[in-house]
């Protein structure tokens, strides 16, 4: 691989990982040495798991063997989780790869427990409050959930509204969601539901198709972070594609100094791969620009790829985004007709270089 990684990309009040993996070798030992790696890290900051607010795990089948570890591991933190299914890694001698979301415990926490007997295995809330910050898991509708994509999103966009409102934070507070389908031709479907809860607060979105996420019934999942008291300082970007302008999203958003720059995709094939990644680092940079940033404001990417075999001959590289911390979480095919690669990005903007409307 042409990409490389590092451990913490540090916010104001947050600290954000790239996505990370234990050793080759049974599940559950890569599970333990995935952890131990995340506090090595933390203990240097000075922090440790006791912090994690957050976690989005992508597993593969066997994956599912980590979540007890996991649940041990976070007994006392009982961070938000998201966890999704995958054919493979980017290491595919890896079950699985987790980022994570640290703020310091000396913040007030609110929660909103686990309400399945899964949640409390696997060791995560509903819910969570970090001072001004709330995440909500990544949910599905349960369940009881409803026949078809649209009617399930509704399901979940009102529980994740009602969550954050219970949490001390309403619609407008909301800066990101991450829309998950297990087949890229709800995405229409969707998007109209996300603009019918979200369109007035147009937040930065990602929407990408997944193999699963448990149940084959349940086909929607989607997470939710919020910032209490954003919509008063709250920056967006008009939405610049059609999926973006269909859900009612916008295409970054800018709260202080930290930006969310939403999911952006294309078609590429071995031959053109190089010259697709570049024509996305321009969209991300020029979403980044028009709120007032820069290129080496990007802290963390994220990128998803739907053909392996690609990524592993072009594209991504240190070069690309030089300073950035990429996670490659692979092979989860990228909604926009099937489109290979997918890419999202998080930014720190150091000094105040104003905000181009």
């Amino acid at each position: 691989m042409r990409y490389e990684r590092e451990s913490l990309a540090p916010l104001e009040d947050v600290i954000l990982t790239a996505g990370l993996t234990g050793d080759a070798g049974e599940v559950v030992a890569q599970a333990e040495v995935l952890f131990d790696r995340t506090q090595a890290a933390l203990t240097a900051v000075g922090m440790n798991l006791d912090d994690v607010i957050h976690t989005r795990m992508y597993l593969t089948d066997e994956g599912d063997d980590l979540l007890p570890v996991r649940g041990r591991r976070f007994a006392r933190a009982l961070p938000t989780s998201l966890g999704i299914g995958v054919r493979r890694l980017a290491l595919v001698d890896r079950a699985a790869e987790i980022s994570f979301v640290i703020a310091p415990s000396s913040e007030v926490r609110e929660r909103i427990p686990a309400d399945s007997d899964f949640g409390r295995m696997a060791g995560y809330s509903s819910a969570i409050r970090a001072g001004q910050r709330i995440i909500v898991t990544g949910s599905t509708a349960g369940d009881s959930a409803p026949v078809g994509a649209a009617a399930q999103a509704d399901v979940i966009f009102k529980s994740g509204l009602a969550k954050i409102a219970h949490l001390g934070g309403e619609a407008a507070d909301i800066v990101q969601t991450r829309v998950y389908l297990t087949n890229t031709a709800d995405s229409e479907a969707v998007a109209e539901v996300h603009a019918a809860n979200l369109g007035a607060v147009a937040p930065a979105m990602l929407m990408i198709g997944v193999v699963e996420f448990g149940p084959p019934e349940l086909v929607v999942k989607v997470e939710f972070e919020a910032i209490i008291g954003s919509s008063l300082q709250h920056r967006a970007l008009a939405p610049d594609d059609d999926l973006l302008l269909a859900a009612g999203a916008s295409a970054a958003v800018r709260v202080k100094d930290e930006v969310w720059i939403s999911g952006a995709s294309t078609d590429a094939s071995p031959g053109d791969f190089d010259t697709e990644t570049a024509t996305l680092t321009g969209v991300i940079v020029r979403r980044l620009e028009a709120l007032g940033g820069k290129q080496s404001d990007l802290v963390l990417l994220s990128a998803y790829v739907r053909d392996l075999a690609v990524a592993e001959t072009a594209g991504l590289s240190a070069e690309t985004f030089p300073g950035v911390l990429p996670p490659m979480m692979v092979e989860a095919d990228p909604v926009l007709d099937s489109a290979d690669l997918t890419i999202e990005a998080r930014a720190f903007i150091r000094g105040d270089q104003g905000v181009s409307n």
